[in-house]
């Protein structure tokens, strides 16, 4: 899907740009205009900071129940996402074990199959030096636990930032928080 993005002043547009992804910078005598998703940072010519611009969506759209499902019930959106997380990073590599094992049985029944590179590891394991095995468990998962760990916490900080920027909002509109 390709995205056109259009910076319009008076009317006239000063920028167009097309790209596959959903982000943008266009850059006109005025200044220079970042898009994301939900976000536009505007850089006014001769200034050397970006001020963010919240999007607000409109009503009804997928973006504004998305917003609404974020706010009004973060832990199921924080799950789902922690799922849709770990999926991307599991069943790739079950389905590359399934795969190897696939290839093992075709072996095994007598098709010939040419043998991988065998790659020199150095085999260094921290029982040897008195750690508790599963102390050497965990640095063996790190490299599947850390990302995970890592989104919960970028997840957590996201939903306080629009938690607090909704906040600030409903105070200008001069209506309670809920």
């Amino acid at each position: 899907m390709r995205h056109r993005f259009v910076w319009f002043a008076d009317g006239e547009p000063l920028a167009v740009r097309r790209r596959w992804l959903p982000r943008a910078r266009l850059v006109a005598p005025v200044g220079e205009l970042r898009l994301t998703t939900n976000r536009v940072f505007l850089r006014r010519s001769g200034s050397r900071s970006l001020d963010a611009v919240e999007f607000e969506p409109e009503s009804g759209s997928p973006a504004a129940r998305r917003r609404d499902e974020i706010i009004n019930r973060p832990i199921w959106f924080a799950t789902r996402e922690l799922l849709i997380a770990v999926a991307v990073v599991v069943l790739p590599i079950a389905l590359v074990a399934l795969v190897v094992r696939l290839l093992g049985m075709l072996r095994d029944a007598g098709v010939w199959l040419p043998q991988p590179p065998s790659i020199p590891f150095a085999d260094f394991d921290l029982t040897d030096l008195g750690a508790p095995s599963w102390f050497q468990d965990l640095l063996d998962s790190s490299d599947y636990v850390l990302p995970v760990v890592i989104a919960l916490g970028i997840i957590w900080l996201e939903l306080r930032r629009r938690r607090h920027l909704l906040e600030i909002i409903e105070q200008r509109e001069g209506t309670d928080p809920q």
